[in-house]
Parts: C-alpha cells; sequence; structure tokens
C-alpha cells in the first residue's frame, strides 16, 4: 500500500475506532461511574485530556479556526465559551455543554459525521476521563514541552515526496522516506547519498523528505523534514599538478596504466622505462627503435610497449627483459596506437580511419571510417571506441560495430557561457512579447474608444438637434400648467365661498374638473422641462466622455510609445544576445585546436581529451555533456592519459608536468535548523524550502495542520533566523517562491490561498482567492509578471502580478497538481500530479505534451533554468529523467 504524501495527510480521514454512544443509560454510566484512572487521581487538561481533544475536536475550535466562537485549547478558553454559552461548568459535568455535545446528549452533536479534519466520536473512556475531569473541577494546567523521540521509518517506506534540479541540470536529488539521494544528470549516476553522521540509521532525516531545493549557484542543498531542516554543502577539489623528474628535456612519453612508470623516447638515448616518481631507470630497451617513433604505447596490463615509427612500422617489446616480441606488421599513415582492454588487439589511427588489428590473428578486424584521426581510446568494457579528430572533436564509435555515436566538442565554460547568453536572448524574447501584447491591449483599448467616440458624437448631435424643440415645446406646456392652476384655484375658492359650506354639483364637478386638467399639465410641463434637461444632460455626459477618451488616448498615446521603445529595446537586447550566441556556436565548432590524446575513465563513465593550447576537457559518455576542465597554461607538443581512480584522469604533459584531475565533488551536512527539541521554531513538518534568487536568504514553510501556517527567512551563510511569520497562512504553507528580484515571496498553503508578501517589511501585497483546495504549488515566471498557482482541486492559475488579479484558469487534470514551475525563460509550465502524469502546458492553457501513463501518484517535478531536462517522481520510488523538448524518457533512478 502506497504510503500518504505530506500533502494527502492533510486530509486522510482517521480510521474510527469505537462505536458511537447512542443511549441514555451509558451516558450516565459515564457521568456516575468515572474510570479507575479518574477516580483514583487528578486529572491533569493537558496530559489526560488534550491528546484526545487534538485529533478530534481542536481542528475546528482553535486560535484560528474558532467554530461558532469556541476555542477548545485551554481550559480557559473552554470556560469562556463560544456562540452557546461556557463550555463547561466546573464541578457539573452532566451540564457541560463540552461533554454533552461529544457524548451526542443535545442539540449538538460533536464532531459532525463526514467532517474534513478526519475527527471521530470519542470513546466511551475518553467521555469518561473528559467528565471526571469537569466534575474535579476543569483546573488549570501547564502544558507540558517534551523532546519528540522519533522511530525509524517501516521497511519499504521509500516515496519520493520532493524532487530538485540545479540550475544547469547537472545534478538532481530526490527524497526517499528519510533517505536523500544526489545524482549527477550529466553520467546519469546515482553520485550521493547524504548522510547525517549524527544519525544511527544512515539517513539524512529520521522522518521523512518532504521538501528539497538547491541554492541558484548549486552548491548548497536544503532538504526540510520533521521540524527540521538540513543545509548540505558542495565540497569541490582543484586539479593537482606535479613535476615529473623522469622527462628529460626534448623527449617523448607515455604513462604505464597505473601512472608509476615512464616510457621515454628520445634520439639520444632510444626507448626506455624510468620510475616516473623520480626518474631512475628500471629497463633499457637498446634494440627497439632510436629514431623516427611516432606512437607509443603500453599494454593494458603493463607488460609491453607497442612502437610505431614514421615509416609504419610497428612492433612489440616485452618491458621485463627488453626483448621484441614476434608480432610485428606495417600499416602506412599511422598517426597513433591504441590497446584494446584484454591487451589482445591494437587500434591504429591512419589517414582515413582506424584499423583493428588482432594479434592472435595477425590481420584486421574491423575499420572505422572516421576522417583525420590523431588519437583513440577503447573503453575498459570493450562498449565504445573514442577517436580525436583533427576538427577538434572527440567521436564516440561502437567499438563492436562501429556505428556512430554522440560527437564532442566544447568545454564547461564554453557550455556555461552559451547557457546563459540563450538565458539572455529568451528572457529578452519575453520580455519583448511582454510589451507586444501591452502594445495590442493598447490598440484595441483605442478601437474601442474610436467607438465610443462616435457614438458619444452622435448621441451629442443628436441632442443638440432636439434641444430647440424641446426647449420650444416647453414654454406652452408651462403657460398651459400656469393657466390649469389657475383655474383650478378659482374653482377651489368657488367651493370654498358656497352658502353655509354647502358647494352646488355644478362647483363641485368644476373643481373635480380643474383639479384632473392641472395634473395632466403638470405632468406635461414636467415631461417637458425634463426633455429639456435630459438632451442638456446628454450634451454634457457626451462632452465629458470624450474629454475623458481624449485623456485616455493620450495617456495611451505615452504608455504605447514607451511600450514600443521596450520592446524595441528588448529586441536589441535579444539581438545582440543571439548574435553572440552565434557567434560562440561557430568557436565551438572551428577546429582551431587539434586533441593530442584521449582516454576513458575506468568506471567507463566519462573520455578526456588534452589538447595542443594546454587545456583538457572531459565529458560524460552519457549524455556528452562537459564534466569538467583543466588547463596546463601553456601549448602542448604532445601529452598523454591514462585512467587514475574512477572518474578522474592522469595526463602527462610535455611540459614535464603530471596533472590529476580533480576528484568527484564531495556533499557534506552544513548545518541543521531546529529539530526535534522543544526549542525548534518549526510546529511540525516543513513542506517547502526555498533559496532567494542571491542565495543569500532561505525560505521555509509549514505549520500545524489546521491551526497554522508558518514562514520562516534564514541567512544561508550563518543560519540565523532573519524574520519569522506566525499564522502567515491559516493552515500549513505547502509551497513557496521567490520572484526573481528577490523582493517578494509567493506562498501557498492548506487553506485554499495564496499569498504575494513584501520580503523586507513582510507586508502582504497580495491575497489569491481562486482555489477550493490546498494550494501545492506557486510558482514566478522568469520576469516576475506573471505567479502560477497549482491546487488539490485539479487547477492551475495564473495571475497578473501587476493588479493581483487572475490572469487564466488552466484545467485539464482529474486529480490534485502537487506541483508547478515555469520552465526557464518561457511562459511554459511543468506540472506534477495524482493522475499519473507530468504535463508541460502554456500560460494561456494548452497541452504542449504530457508524460502520462505513469504508474503512481507523481508527488513532484523539476526543471533546469537552462536545460530541457525534467525529474518526476511520486509513490513508486522512481525517479525518472525527460528531455522536455522531446518528452522522451531518457533513463530511470530507481531505489537502492
Amino acid at each position: 500500500m502506497a504510503f500518504p504524501s505530506p500533502h494527502s495527510r492533510l486530509r486522510t480521514p482517521f480510521p474510527s475506532l469505537f462505536p458511537i454512544l447512542g443511549t441514555l443509560s451509558l451516558w450516565a454510566a459515564l457521568i456516575l461511574a468515572p474510570s479507575q484512572k479518574a477516580a483514583a487521581v487528578d486529572l491533569d487538561f493537558f496530559k489526560d485530556i488534550h491528546p484526545f481533544l487534538q485529533p478530534n475536536c481542536i481542528p475546528c475550535h482553535n486560535k484560528t479556526t474558532t467554530k461558532a466562537k469556541l476555542n477548545l485549547e485551554t481550559p480557559e478558553f473552554i470556560k469562556k465559551g463560544g456562540e452557546s454559552g461556557p463550555g463547561l461548568i466546573p464541578g457539573k459535568a452532566a451540564d457541560s455543554l463540552m461533554l454533552q455535545s461529544a457524548a451526542h446528549q443535545g442539540d449538538s452533536t460533536m464532531p459532525p459525521k463526514d467532517n474534513k479534519s478526519g475527527a471521530v466520536d470519542l470513546t466511551p473512556a475518553q467521555l469518561s476521563l473528559l467528565s471526571a475531569w469537569i466534575n474535579q473541577g476543569a483546573k488549570s494546567s501547564v502544558k507540558r514541552v517534551e523532546t519528540i523521540a522519533l522511530h525509524a521509518l517501516p521497511k519499504g517506506v521509500h516515496p519520493i515526496y520532493s524532487v530538485a534540479m540545479t540550475a544547469d541540470a547537472r545534478f538532481a536529488a530526490c527524497g526517499r522516506g528519510g533517505e536523500l539521494f544526489l545524482y549527477d544528470l550529466a553520467t546519469r549516476q546515482l553520485l550521493s547519498q547524504l548522510k547525517d553522521p549524527g544519525l544511527k540509521s544512515g539517513a539524512a532525516h529520521e522522518e521523512l523528505v518532504h521538501s528539497l531545493h538547491f541554492s541558484p549557484d548549486g552548491n548548497r542543498l536544503a532538504s526540510g523534514g520533521f521540524r527540521e531542516v538540513k543545509i548540505w554543502r558542495r565540497e569541490q577539489e582543484s586539479p593537482l599538478f606535479q613535476k615529473i623528474p623522469a622527462l628529460p628535456q626534448g623527449a617523448t612519453g607515455v604513462l604505464s596504466p597505473e601512472g608509476s612508470r615512464l616510457l621515454v623516447w628520445d634520439t639520444t638515448e632510444g626507448l626506455r622505462l624510468l620510475n616516473a616518481a623520480n626518474g631512475d631507470l628500471i629497463k633499457a630497451l637498446p634494440e627497439a627503435p632510436k629514431t623516427g617513433v611516432k606512437a607509443l604505447s603500453i599494454s593494458p596490463d603493463g607488460t609491453t610497449c607497442a612502437v610505431c615509427t614514421a615509416d609504419g612500422a610497428w612492433s612489440l617489446w616485452s618491458l621485463g627483459d627488453g626483448q621484441k616480441r614476434p608480432e610485428s606488421g606495417s600499416l602506412a599513415g599511422v598517426r597513433a596506437l591504441a590497446w584494446t582492454p584484454d591487451g589482445k588487439s591494437i587500434v591504429f589511427c591512419v589517414g582515413d580511419g582506424v584499423r583493428v588489428w588482432s594479434l592472435p590473428e595477425a590481420k584486421v578486424l574491423r575499420e572505422i571510417k572516421v576522417a583525420n584521426p590523431l588519437a583513440c581510446s577503447v573503453s575498459g568494457d570493450d562498449a565504445l571506441l573514442a577517436v580525436a579528430c583533427g576538427d577538434s572533436a572527440i567521436r564516440l564509435f561502437s567499438f563492436a560495430s562501429g556505428k556512430p555515436g554522440l560527437e564532442l566538442r566544447g568545454s564547461l565554460e564554453n557550455d556555461q557561457s552559451l547557457a546563459t547568453l540563450e538565458w539572455d536572448v529568451a528572457c529578452a524574447a519575453l520580455d519583448a512579447a511582454y510589451h507586444a501584447t501591452l502594445t495590442a491591449r493598447i490598440d484595441a483599448q483605442n478601437k474601442l474608444f474610436d467607438i465610443q467616440v462616435k457614438k458619444a458624437q452622435e448621441a451629442i448631435a443628436t441632442a443638440k438637434k432636439e434641444l430647440p424643440d424641446k426647449k420650444k415645446a416647453a414654454v406652452p406646456a408651462q403657460k398651459a400648467r400656469e393657466a390649469a392652476e389657475k383655474a383650478a384655484d378659482e374653482a377651489s375658492a368657488a367651493v370654498a365661498a358656497a352658502p353655509d359650506g354647502k358647494p352646488d354639483a355644478a362647483a363641485l364637478a368644476k373643481k373635480k374638473d380643474t383639479t384632473t386638467k392641472l395634473a395632466t399639465a403638470v405632468a406635461a410641463a414636467n415631461s417637458a422641462v425634463s426633455a429639456v434637461i435630459s438632451a442638456e444632460n446628454h450634451i454634457k455626459d457626451g462632452e465629458e466622455q470624450l474629454q475623458n477618451i481624449a485623456a485616455s488616448k493620450e495617456l495611451n498615446t505615452v504608455n504605447r510609445a514607451k511600450s514600443e521603445s521596450d520592446q524595441e529595446a528588448s529586441k536589441k537586447v535579444q539581438s545582440v544576445a543571439q548574435a553572440a550566441l552565434d557567434a560562440l556556436k561557430a568557436t565551438k565548432s572551428k577546429p582551431e585546436i587539434q586533441p593530442l590524446a584521449v582516454a576513458f575513465s575506468k568506471n567507463n563513465l566519462s573520455v578526456a581529451a588534452i589538447y595542443n593550447d594546454g587545456r583538457e576537457h572531459v565529458w560524460s559518455t552519457a549524455s556528452g555533456s562537459p564534466l569538467g576542465a583543466l588547463t596546463f597554461g601553456a601549448p602542448m607538443t604532445f601529452a598523454c592519459i591514462v585512467p587514475g581512480l574512477e572518474s578522474e584522469f592522469l595526463t602527462l604533459g610535455s611540459d614535464g608536468r603530471l596533472a590529476k584531475t580533480a576528484a568527484p565533488d564531495r556533499w557534506k551536512l552544513e548545518r541543521t535548523l531546529g529539530g526535534t527539541a522543544a526549542a525548534s521554531p518549526f510546529l511540525d513538518r516543513v513542506c517547502t524550502v526555498r533559496f532567494s534568487p542571491d542565495g543569500r536568504m532561505l525560505a521555509t514553510g509549514g505549520g500545524e495542520s489546521s491551526r497554522s501556517g508558518d514562514v520562516h527567512l534564514w541567512e544561508t551563510e550563518s543560519g540565523k533566523l532573519l524574520q519569522s511569520w506566525k499564522d502567515k497562512h491559516n493552515d500549513t504553507v505547502l509551497a513557496l517562491d521567490f520572484s526573481p528580484d528577490g523582493l517578494w515571496l509567493a506562498s501557498g498553503g492548506a487553506d485554499r490561498l495564496a499569498r504575494i508578501t513584501e520580503v523586507a517589511t513582510g507586508k502582504q501585497r497580495y491575497l489569491l482567492e481562486a482555489h477550493t483546495h490546498h494550494v501545492m504549488g506557486v510558482a514566478f515566471r522568469a520576469d516576475g509578471r506573471i505567479l502560477a498557482t497549482a491546487g488539490a482541486d485539479g487547477i492551475v492559475n495564473t495571475w497578473d502580478m501587476g493588479s493581483g488579479e487572475r490572469a487564466k484558469k488552466i484545467i485539464g487534470w482529474t486529480k490534485e497538481v502537487t506541483g508547478v514551475q515555469f520552465l526557464g525563460a518561457s511562459s511554459k509550465l511543468v506540472t506534477s500530479a495524482a493522475d499519473n502524469q507530468v504535463r508541460i502546458v502554456n500560460e494561456d492553457g494548452t497541452e504542449v505534451r504530457s508524460m502520462a501513463k505513469l504508474p503512481d501518484f507523481v508527488q513532484a517535478a523539476a526543471g533546469a533554468k537552462t536545460s530541457p531536462l525534467l525529474i518526476g517522481g511520486g509513490e513508486d520510488s522512481v525517479l525518472r529523467l525527460w528531455n522536455g523538448t522531446t518528452g522522451d524518457e531518457l533513463t530511470q533512478f530507481t531505489s537502492p
């Protein structure tokens, strides 16, 4: 059974333990017959009562979620009560509303059925304890602060809840249970399992790893667990150089496979084997060629050397007795040679390719065509052949079939420069697109204004045309009203003057008639006046509208001009960056330098080549990515490379120095923030960690489920707590992301809200409300103008950071969207979801591609800043690597 996710645990119901209390006799028994424990000792609220109120009552009745205005966290709050009065009456359990509700003996039944907190009915024993405590006076007590003792996770609990990738896509990390694994994405291998030396379990965390994030420079990794955050630091070594006294001035030499001996040739003393450390002579080979030596190579077992002269003749010599072996031959145009790992064949580099010569069979086994080969090497597993060519490229072939594979060029430094320029191009394109959209929006608004102007002008013209007639019509209407008023007054006076106050019928009829006519005249006059006023108002309103539109269009003219200017500036930046990018790509492919030697590492995961400019480069044989470099600082006339330990190389240069490439990076625990001790600032799981864009700050988010959502800001270098934002959310904080400029921090929580906070002041800038369930992911676009939020409601929303308004609602997921991230400097989003897929969508909602039909719930996915690589992991413990451009799965990293 899959272990519940850190997010799903917030809403997974607890199993029902006991049947509901339902009879009055049992209610009476609880009140009258407390448990033996309750009768024997005084009960303590926090020791005896709080533990069963916490999961079943307090999630809905706490300082944050005070339903019915009732807080059950302390005796004082319970006594104070809520909307229905005091929660309890000390000494009178039977009359206490709290116990009545818990025992289902009143108008209110608690907890409600099908509640979202997973609360269940209190057991008879718990109700008995509650009753006894109230009858004992509901005494106050002090909450005990205890250190939490964590136990080892059950065997087989290895879900991936969090993943992270460095900005350059070199490293990836994932947590499995409490263990933390680091992978080299270039070599497609497990690099290290990070362990806390203070834990006997050998894990990174005693509890589950809930969150991960690399610092922008890739030199730190933060991992969040239960009440703690650990920061791991990358330790890098530098290449080592040492002088080799065994190499005389003007001599040519090659190292033995183990690097301790040196085979040297010069025209003065011929061929001899020396101790590489001190130059002492081990064996002279006086019979070996003394002139015209073109290439040298020592067999894998170190017993034999192959010598090739400029005329193409080659021969083998024993390094034990210095005698010539029977194998020999001639091959025109030989430039270099190398042994196969079993020592049974020699690979010759000739003008148009390589020839594999079988020593036992004394014949060419196969030929591989490749232009201008200068050096070659066969991998230790016989799988690959590396050929260093005259155009500066290192080309890999299948050694068995000769099928071409990767072409290796350039350096780590060049690739980093390329990535930086590609980022600049993409950012400029994103900015230009934004301003183009803004310009289009202004143009659309101006078109609407033009329509409104036309309508306003037509309305004004109509009103002005009708106004004289309406004014003219108002004059007789007013006179008619005055005449009607006079007639009505005269009729009323006549009625009033009747003898004995008894007017005749005629007088009364006349009064009624004049009154009716007056009402008609008044209505007609008022209507005529209203028509005049209405026409005048139409003219006035129309003219005001024209003024407002004119002002808006004038402002739009200014804004449009600025937007066009900004767009042109962005295009110019893009053009300059693109030109620099194209130039660097062209330089990368130019054969300005020549390779002198090439070799595979002992683990066959990398290949190194040394060039005549004194630079050595190392690439991955799996991906072709540059892994590292070193430089001798001066041009070379010859060089030799042999594998060192695992992935290291030993290189002999013509200047008499031996260089050792840097050992693989090591990652060590730098510090722990918080912990299970009482003083930890973390109340529960740390569900999210995020480094600031400059790497100087680390933000962490968590809180107590259903009670609080806290955010803490830490100084990365020292681990100092800078700010603590208590109750930033009303429920657990599940996601964080800094804006690209580091000024804002976006947070998403189980309270269904996302918030934008000013980092410097802690003030809230925006409250984003749209999700109907947990906000499980937040991500800023590279320009900071758009924020994406992912929800457990199966929706991704995008938000305009200029206004704080929702820009787009994106649908298409059938279950929780567990994470979201913008890919590089683009409008594309990568999402992970519980519906077994990793999707890439545009921010307008259109799907780019989907890595669908994955075997289980996908908890997290991540992309790199300057690479198309994507990773994702979930309940099946497998970390998957994809090419985001094609959707192809590149590899799977399974749980060790």
